[in-house]
């Protein structure tokens, strides 16, 4: 927590008064954005990967070229010598493999909440 309401700071840090409205606040604050933060994250393919045809956000090599893309299976049935493998494909252009280009992906941030 960078900062409390001044009545709340002691000596040794900050505290939260859980029934002080200013501390309320600045938690909630301070929770949304590290959600935020974490949300934003660039995750390296190489110490993660994605949930299997779930759409996200990927970073290629470039590190200026963004696409959406998801992880897919390719396990054909039709010749028993062939061997499955995972590749990157963007859901909207089937076709399109950018496996070893991808370098880093992002879930995608939750839709904004409505008034219904």
């Amino acid at each position: 927590m960078s900062e409390v309401c001044k009545d709340h700071a002691n000596g040794n840090g900050y505290y939260i008064d859980a029934d002080c409205y200013i501390c309320n606040r600045i938690a909630d604050q301070q929770a949304r954005i590290d959600e935020l933060e974490a949300q934003s994250q660039w995750i390296s393919v190489e110490d993660e990967l994605p949930p299997e045809q779930t759409p996200v956000l990927v970073r290629l090599n470039s590190q200026t070229l963004y696409e959406i893309a998801e992880r897919r299976w390719e396990r054909p049935t039709y010749e028993e010598t062939f061997t499955a493998f995972w590749y990157w494909d963007n859901p909207s252009n089937d076709g399109q493999d950018w496996g070893e280009y991808v370098t880093h992906w992002m879930p995608f941030p939750s839709p904004p909440k409505t008034d219904s």
